[in-house]
């Protein structure tokens, strides 16, 4: 899945299902800044890529990360997802708020290279089985476009009603 494709997925499939997380209470945390946060998150498993758009942002992570552990490789785990939530919960004593949102995002970003990537994704790290999706699609491709541009589009409206 490419960048853009990860922020409207990450976004569309936030405020799709923020209503069944806070029911009617939808001013407990500014919702544009909910949609910023979780588009940061899902831009973060590809930090292990210089080339990606969280690694030309921090490329003095990026590139040792990337040597270290490759692209797709440690970031693209669940022990990744853990090591996020145990470091939060280390830095504040509990898990903020906003990083409910990077942790959202991370995982979509997961959940969509599952689906529209093809060498599958080593979910047990340090394990070398890649778990890949039955249903596959080409990176890139009209499919993950258009229904990417249709869950962003549909997020809208329902944010509108």
């Amino acid at each position: 899945m490419i960048a853009r494709n990860h922020i409207m997925f990450g976004v569309a499939s936030w405020v799709l299902a923020r209503p069944y997380i806070y029911g009617d209470q939808k001013d407990w945390f500014p919702l544009y800044l909910e949609v910023v946060l979780v588009g940061v998150g899902s831009l973060l498993p590809d930090i292990d890529h210089p080339s990606s758009r969280a690694g030309k942002f921090v490329p003095f992570i990026s590139y040792p990360v990337s040597a270290f552990f490759g692209h797709r490789g440690v970031t693209h785990s669940l022990i990744a997802v853990v090591a996020c939530v145990y470091g939060l919960f280390w830095a504040s004593g509990d898990l903020p708020l906003w990083g409910l949102y990077l942790v959202w995002g991370y995982m979509s970003h997961l959940l969509g290279d599952y689906v529209f990537g093809t060498s599958g994704l080593p979910l047990t790290w340090p394990a070398k089985r890649r778990f890949v999706s039955p249903i596959n699609f080409s990176v890139n491709g009209v499919i993950e476009n258009v229904m990417c541009i249709a869950m962003f589009c549909y997020s809208i409206y329902f944010v509108m009603m």
